[in-house]
Parts: C-alpha cells; sequence; structure tokens
C-alpha cells in the first residue's frame, strides 16, 4: 500500500472529502424517502424507527472491531471496501419487498459505513495534530454535509417522478463511484510498520476511557447529537412535516436540505472556534440551540415556519461542529487512535439506534410533541453536563 508522506496532508484531506460526498449525497437521499416509504408499506412508526435504528445497530456493533482492522491493517483498505458493502446492500433493499429482508439489508448497509466511517475518521487524525485537528475535522463534516445537502430535495424528486427504489439504486452508484475513487486516490495514513498487532495489553487501554470522566462527558454529547440525527431529523421531522403539515417527499427534502445547508455555513467558523477557544464555548450553545429548535417545531403550523425552524437546527448542529470529535481524539492512549475512533463511534451509535426506537414509542404512545420534548431534554441536559464537568483542554495523548 502507497505511504502517505507528511507533505501530503492536504491533498489526503482533499481525496477524503470528495469521497465522503460521494457518500453522503447518497445517503442524503433516502433520508427523506426512507420513513414514508416504510409507512406505504404498513410500518407503523416504532417498526419506521426500526428500520432506521438498524443501520445504526450495525454500525454500533462493527464500528469498534473496524477500529481494531484499521489499527492492524491500516485504514486505506476499509475505506475502499465500505462503500462497495454500501452499494451492494443499497442494490439489495431497491429490490426488497419484505420487511425484514428492508431491515437486513438496511443492516448490511450500516456495516459498510461502519467500516468507512471509522478508518476515515481515523486517517484525518492521522493526518492533523492538536491545534489544527477541529479545522481538519470541521473541513470533512463540511464535505460530509454537503454531500447530505445535495442529497435529500434530489432523493425527494428521485422518488416523486420515478419510485422510492431508484433512490437505492442511485445510492448504490454513488457508493460504487466513491469506492472506485478511493481505489485511485487514497494513500495509507498509517506506517506500515505499525500495521502488526497490538501487545498485549494495549486493547484493554481503549476500554479504561470509561474512566475517563472526558471521555464520558463528551461521548454523552456524541450520544445525544445521533440520537437527533437519527430520532428526529430522520424519523419523527419527516413524519411531522408529512402527517402533521401534509408536505410530500419534496418539501420535506428542502427542509432538510437546509439543515445541512446552514450546518455547512456554520462549520468553518465552529473549527477555527473550538482549535482557537476550547471545546466548550461552541459545544455547550450548540446542545440549547438544538434543543430550542426542537421545541420549536412542537409548534409548526405552516410550511414557512417548518422551514424556518429546520433552518435555526442547521446553525445549531453546526455549532459545535468538529470540537466533540477532536476533543475525543486527544484523549486516545498511544498507538490506539482508530481503536479510540472505534469506541468513540460505537456510543455515538448506540445514540443513532436509541433514537428511532425510543421517539418511535413515545410518539405511537404520546405523539410527536412528546418525542421532541424529550430528544430536547437530553441534548439541553447533555450540553450542560459538559460544561460544568469536562476539563477545558484534554492535553496530549496517553
Amino acid at each position: 500500500m502507497p505511504e502517505a508522506p507528511a507533505s501530503s496532508t492536504r491533498s489526503i484531506l482533499i481525496t477524503l472529502c470528495a469521497t465522503v460526498v460521494l457518500v453522503m449525497a447518497g445517503f442524503g437521499m433516502i433520508a427523506p424517502v426512507l420513513p414514508l416509504y416504510a409507512r406505504t408499506l404498513g410500518m407503523n412508526t416504532f417498526m419506521v424507527g426500526v428500520l432506521v435504528s438498524s443501520f445504526g445497530l450495525a454500525r454500533m456493533l462493527f464500528s469498534l472491531p473496524a477500529g481494531h482492522l484499521s489499527d492492524r491493517f491500516g485504514r486505506r483498505s476499509l475505506i475502499l471496501w465500505g462503500p462497495v458493502i454500501l452499494a451492494a446492500a443499497s442494490i439489495g433493499f431497491a429490490f426488497s419487498r419484505g420487511m425484514w429482508s428492508m431491515i437486513a439489508f438496511r443492516f448490511i448497509q450500516g456495516v459498510g459505513s461502519a467500516f468507512y466511517t471509522t478508518a476515515a475518521n481515523t486517517s484525518l487524525v492521522d493526518v492533523s495534530h492538536q491545534h489544527n485537528r477541529a479545522r481538519v475535522i470541521a473541513l470533512y463534516q463540511a464535505s460530509l454535509l454537503f454531500g447530505a445537502g445535495l442529497g435529500p430535495a434530489v432523493g425527494g424528486l428521485v422518488a416523486d417522478l420515478i419510485s422510492p427504489q431508484a433512490t437505492f439504486l442511485v445510492y448504490a452508484f454513488l457508493s460504487a463511484l466513491a469506492a472506485l475513487w478511493a481505489y485511485f486516490t487514497i494513500p495509507e495514513t498509517q506506517p506500515v510498520a505499525s500495521h502488526t498487532k497490538a501487545p498485549e495489553g494495549e486493547a484493554e487501554k481503549t476500554w479504561h476511557l470509561f474512566r475517563d470522566r472526558n471521555f464520558l462527558l463528551v461521548a454523552l454529547v456524541t450520544f445525544a447529537v445521533f440520537f437527533t440525527r437519527s430520532g428526529s431529523r430522520m424519523t419523527v421531522i419527516p413524519l411531522v412535516g408529512s402527517v402533521r403539515l401534509g408536505l410530500d417527499g419534496f418539501q420535506i427534502g428542502i427542509a432538510l436540505s437546509l439543515m445541512s445547508l446552514f450546518n455547512l455555513i456554520t462549520l468553518p467558523w465552529s473549527g477555527t472556534a473550538a482549535d482557537r477557544h476550547g471545546p466548550k464555548p461552541v459545544i455547550v450553545p450548540s446542545m440549547a440551540t438544538i434543543g430550542c429548535a426542537l421545541l420549536l417545531f412542537t409548534w409548526s403550523s405552516g410550511y414557512a415556519f417548518f422551514l424556518v425552524t429546520s433552518v435555526i437546527l442547521g446553525i445549531g448542529s453546526g455549532i459545535a461542529g468538529a470540537a466533540p470529535a477532536a476533543y475525543a481524539a486527544e484523549l486516545a492512549p498511544s498507538g490506539r487512535i482508530a481503536s479510540t475512533v472505534g469506541l468513540y463511534r460505537t456510543i455515538a451509535d448506540a445514540g443513532w439506534i436509541a433514537g428511532p426506537l425510543l421517539l418511535g414509542m413515545i410518539t405511537d404512545q404520546w405523539g410527536y410533541d412528546q418525542a421532541l420534548l424529550t430528544n430536547a431534554v437530553l441534548l439541553i441536559c447533555s450540553g450542560a453536563f459538559f460544561g460544568l464537568w469536562a476539563t477545558s483542554e484534554p492535553g496530549s495523548r496517553k
């Protein structure tokens, strides 16, 4: 595998950004389509949540193993195979008609996503340092959101003009294109000499992070963010637009695209602010802003208000930006970067799973407003806990 010299940091970042645009454009396309399509097949809100959560369950189960594989064999192979798995599973999903086969293929998509995401984020840590890491991760996240922002409106339009299944075939094409791009352009960022089995006891160092108050607090923040992405943004909010306001897939796609667009606009500032001033000044107000935006969705009475609230949610999501991930990376034990990233992503994906399941059950029992209120409380409390008890500067790697 080709090695990446230090001078190629910028080119590696550009290549990873281009790849994630392709992957996330496909992912974004299915965001407004998936819950509505599942409802047309007779699924209730809870089963829609199961379908959405199956993706996160796979990521939760495979993110930590992906981190170990990345430490053992390098980053490049996982960056290549992740999109290949995504493409194959998307084709399978497009031709599925049964609920359980759809859940199975959605789970396999999550496996591919775990491989790609863990390895790509670890590569970003490899090519950055403590004083620019938030900016590097923010640039990558901006590319991710650019791709995700392109997707929902296009996905809703494709679903309306052709069929919901067509969006998954486009997703497969874009994932395959990302794998091809990665094959020809992405080098290995971990030295070949370190592609060896970790010394005895080194793996346990990763689990010792559960004794680190700073890691637990930043993990709680990330859990809440991912809980919101899958629970409110991908499940409850599209259904509020469809059921309560009578919006079609294209209109909901526009709202989701606005969230991603304003998240993207906010990210460059947030990365610079986190590197200069530390994580607290960006993470705490971000959690409060997202929580307030979810409360505003409970008052939505028209499409214009729905769009404005989507903008506020996007801005709030962008304020924290890359700060939590950069903060967690600084807590990694020596030689366990990818494993730490994998553990961090595992906790994030636990939030991805819990969000639609819990909010789906609350919606079925008590309604949309109570689900959004629950999510808002989780966000605001996680931000407050981080602000009160997390160390401002986690320090260099142990």
